[in-house]
């Protein structure tokens, strides 16, 4: 994680193992407040009430500065996190924490 976070590529890591076995806290304590978008899926969800969860939780850290409408699917939910993510300062990595994709 720390390599990743000093690359100045983007990089992705995925974090995967048993359940209950600590990875959302191992990533939370690794990388503190550095989360410019964290969500988390909800289990067992359609797709509209993901697009929901994920509409309110990008309107909540963007703190209205981007108008967030509800996406009609995922590409138009990404597109919206890019220009929020392109919003912010340039000049620092930007993190995303995506915990338990369904």
């Amino acid at each position: 994680m720390e390599k990743a976070l000093q690359s100045r590529r983007a990089e992705m890591v995925a974090v995967i193992g048993r359940r209950r076995v600590g990875k959302t806290f191992l990533v939370r304590s690794f990388f503190e407040d550095k989360f410019d978008f964290e969500i988390t899926g909800i289990q067992n969800a359609p797709q509209k009430e993901q697009l929901r969860n994920f509409k309110l939780q990008l309107e909540k850290v963007s703190k209205n500065t981007l108008p967030v409408k509800q996406p009609e699917d995922w590409l138009e939910a990404f597109v919206m996190l890019i220009q929020h993510l392109e919003s912010l300062d340039s000049s620092r990595k930007k993190v995303v924490f995506l915990d338990e994709l369904p």
